[in-house]
């Protein structure tokens, strides 16, 4: 499965990337990326799945 996230850098600049794998692998990735770059998930609309 593909899936979209999306998110917002701490400037305010919306941005989002593709993540092929099982969900929970999805969320891990996700988690991850947002915990190394100071992200909010907040912010993000992560693990909607690609249509």
């Amino acid at each position: 499965m593909r899936y979209r996230i999306n998110f917002t850098w701490p400037d305010g600049t919306d941005d989002s990337f593709i993540v092929i794998g099982k969900v929970d692998e999805c969320k891990k990735k996700a988690s991850t990326f947002f915990h190394e770059h100071g992200l909010i998930e907040k912010n993000c609309n992560p693990w909607s799945e690609e249509v």
